[in-house]
């Protein structure tokens, strides 16, 4: 049987620890980049933190989160655009939210096709059937 993976997740490299810039801008920062990246993922953002929930995602952490913040630019981890960072990284390792809606969208015609095949007399309930959608 297939494993799935319960709710939204951020891929995580195995190798983070030992990258050059994570190890460049030390522990805190690199906490604060990984929760960056579940905040980008569960706001749905594609890369973009806004500097206002940096004390959402760095909650309970040791130390300055803006000296954080400036070390994950500093190495590049993140780049400073005025009112957000972005973390250019993010879409190289997460889907963008164009793309999850395209494959959302597929998968729910695909459902719909399938269901249609189903029919033995036209639906009115269906879609294909009452012609709103292309078969």
């Amino acid at each position: 049987m297939a494993r799935r993976i319960p709710g939204e997740f951020v891929p995580s490299d195995v190798n983070t620890r030992s990258h050059p810039q994570v190890r460049q801008a030390g522990c805190l920062p690199e906490l604060l980049f990984r929760r960056g990246n579940e905040h980008v993922k569960s706001t749905k953002r594609d890369g973009i933190l806004y500097k206002f929930d940096l004390e959402v995602f760095g909650v309970g952490l040791d130390g300055d989160l803006k000296a954080h913040a400036r070390k994950l630019v500093k190495v590049g981890l993140w780049e400073d655009k005025g009112s957000y960072w972005l973390v250019p990284g993010y879409l190289n390792w997460n889907h963008s939210q164009a793309e999850v809606a395209e494959a959302r969208d597929a998968k729910r015609l695909g459902a719909m096709k399938t269901n249609h095949r189903k029919h033995k007399v036209p639906d009115p309930d269906c879609p294909i059937c009452n012609g709103e959608q292309n078969p």
